[in-house]
């Protein structure tokens, strides 16, 4: 067991901004995500109503693991997707990131993981688990791999439940049950796949934005990963 620098800082996976969190939070360094930084929801543009380029989830998939491919990296498997990039912690760019009802944004980041944990402790004594990561950032013009760096979790990610091809479908689907959950007036939203640990299930969290700049904190809906179970919700 190896221990990790005192320097770690405390990031939630999950609910960062939305007045609530996680209990399976990341202790890798990095501030607590900010709310998104996009001006309009992609696929308009506020002032003229003219379309703006966007991806759609089922191509993003792909070309993050051909864009893995063409760098040399193997053996990793899918362990999050967000068009708003908050995973990790930083919104990524100015590229419109919110997200229509057929799964179309400006951009999305896709989480890629060393399945080879390696135990850990954190500065306090806790105890964890440290993954070699990767992040992709798909834009309509770009798929960019950043650099390899260390991810390290209270516990172990369950990735093997993920299936890359039924993930597209799945996300259209939460995008359609939060919306019809959620009760509250609202401009824009994002959404997060939260990947399973060994201690909690996977869920999709929709996050509704009623400014349409994103200032104003969101409300959100979290479904388990049957989709049709609303594991808990905040109404703004």
């Amino acid at each position: 067991m190896r221990t990790l620098a005192p320097c770690w800082c405390l990031l939630v996976i999950g609910l960062v901004g939305c007045g609530s969190s996680s209990d399976d939070s990341a202790f890798s360094s990095g501030s607590t995500a900010p709310g998104p930084t996009a001006t309009q929801p992609a696929g308009t543009d506020a002032d003229s109503g003219t379309e703006l380029s966007s991806v759609s989830i089922r191509d993003v998939i792909g070309s993050s693991r051909q864009a893995l491919a063409d760098e040399g990296f193997t053996g990793y498997t899918l362990a999050a997707v967000s068009n708003s990039g908050q995973l990790l912690g930083t919104a990524v760019g100015d590229t419109p990131i919110f997200v229509n009802d057929e799964g179309a944004a400006g951009q999305w980041v896709t989480e890629w993981i060393l399945d080879q944990p390696v135990p850990v402790t954190g500065p306090s004594g806790e105890a964890g688990f440290s993954y070699t990561a990767l992040r992709v950032t798909v834009t309509p013009g770009s798929t960019d791999v950043g650099p390899s760096f260390d991810l390290a979790v209270p516990s172990e990610w369950s990735l093997a439940s993920i299936d890359e091809g039924t993930v597209p479908d799945q996300l259209v689907w939460a995008l359609a049950v939060a919306k019809n959950a959620y009760t509250g007036q609202w401009a824009v939203r994002t959404i997060t796949m939260d990947p399973p640990t060994t201690s909690r299930p996977m869920t999709w969290i929709v996050r509704f934005y009623p400014a349409a700049d994103g200032s104003i904190d969101p409300g959100y809906v979290v479904l388990a990963a049957d989709l049709t179970t609303v594991v808990d919700i905040k109404v703004v």
